[in-house]
């Protein structure tokens, strides 16, 4: 079985301090044009390090399986993720990181079988 990089940068710990000040951004961002371009570079920094963590998963995917599992993986490791378990659902912080291990390590189980290795 091949081993999954841990995805805990961005669920667990590192979201549960700074979710109030998060929230309050993302309200804020509507009307602050500073505040959007804050959310926005954050993203762009969070999607660049899931791009390079999972780069050697990513690699032998065609572009278009490639792009596809790294929006999932986007997705899957999200602060809105994280927020609607914890803070929607009510579950457990060690709970929900492993929930979130388990979609990526799907995701990328998925992405691996349905690929056919072929650049498209």
């Amino acid at each position: 079985r091949r081993r999954t990089p841990s995805c805990g940068h961005r669920g667990g710990r590192s979201f549960g301090a700074p979710s109030p000040s998060r929230r309050v951004a993302v309200r804020l961002a509507a009307t602050s044009g500073a505040i959007r371009v804050d959310l926005d570079r954050a993203h762009e920094f969070f999607r660049a390090h899931l791009a390079t963590k999972f780069a050697v998963a990513l690699r032998d995917l065609g572009p278009l399986r490639r792009a596809t599992t790294l929006d999932a993986l986007d997705l899957a490791t999200s602060w809105e993720a994280w927020e609607r378990l914890r803070g929607v659902q009510g579950v457990p912080e060690r709970r929900a990181g492993r929930i979130v291990s388990d979609v990526v390590r799907q995701t990328l189980t998925a992405a691996a079988s349905t690929d056919t290795g072929h650049r498209r």
